[in-house]
């Protein structure tokens, strides 16, 4: 089911918050918005079962945009 953007932001707070006491945590998003996925500091981002990005957050727009896939600004 899809969360609201309320519920999402505090899913992600306690995420967070379970990564700061040094645990990990593997969660999987579906049609997330580019507001959620900026709250993540790592990610790994499949196809299929192919790893094509694992990496900062931050980083994935530039390899992509490398790569020759273009994402329009705050688009999924």
């Amino acid at each position: 089911s899809e969360m609201d953007q309320v519920t999402a932001y505090h899913f992600v707070r306690h995420l967070k918050l379970l990564t700061g006491l040094g645990r990990t945590v593997i969660a999987s998003f579906h049609k997330n918005s580019a507001w959620l996925f900026r709250q993540f500091d790592d990610v790994l981002l499949l196809c299929g079962n192919q790893i094509i990005f694992h990496g900062p957050a931050f980083d994935a727009l530039d390899y992509f945009k490398f790569m020759g896939y273009t994402c329009p600004n705050l688009t999924n």
